[in-house]
C-alpha cells in the first residue's frame, strides 16, 4: 500500500484544515486506488484554553511550526501547536 496525503490550510475555515488522503493498494497483481478528504480541527484555541482551565488541568503550548522540510506544505510553513497538560 502507498499513502499520499495533502493538507490545505483553508483560510475561510478558521480552525480547522482539509485532509486528502490518497491510498494505491496492490493485491494480487491489481492496483486499486481510493480516496479520502476530511475536514479536520474540533474548536479554537480560545475553546481549548477554557476547557483545560474549567478541568484544573495547568496547560503547556508548544509552538511546532517549521517542523517540516521546506520542500513540504508551502516552503516548511504549517501552523501547528501541542498542548501538554496535567492535572494540578
Amino acid at each position: 500500500m502507498t499513502l499520499l496525503e495533502n493538507n490545505y490550510v483553508n483560510p475561510f475555515r478558521p480552525n480547522t484544515y482539509e485532509a486528502t488522503f490518497v491510498y494505491l493498494i496492490r493485491q494480487k497483481g491489481e492496483l486499486t486506488i481510493h480516496t479520502e478528504q476530511q475536514v479536520l480541527g474540533l474548536f479554537s484555541q480560545t475553546i481549548w484554553d477554557e476547557v483545560f482551565m474549567n478541568a484544573g488541568i495547568t496547560m503547556q503550548k508548544a509552538n511546532l511550526d517549521g517542523i517540516y522540510d521546506s520542500y513540504l506544505l508551502n516552503d516548511g510553513e504549517y501552523p501547528l501547536i501541542i498542548f501538554v497538560g496535567q492535572k494540578a
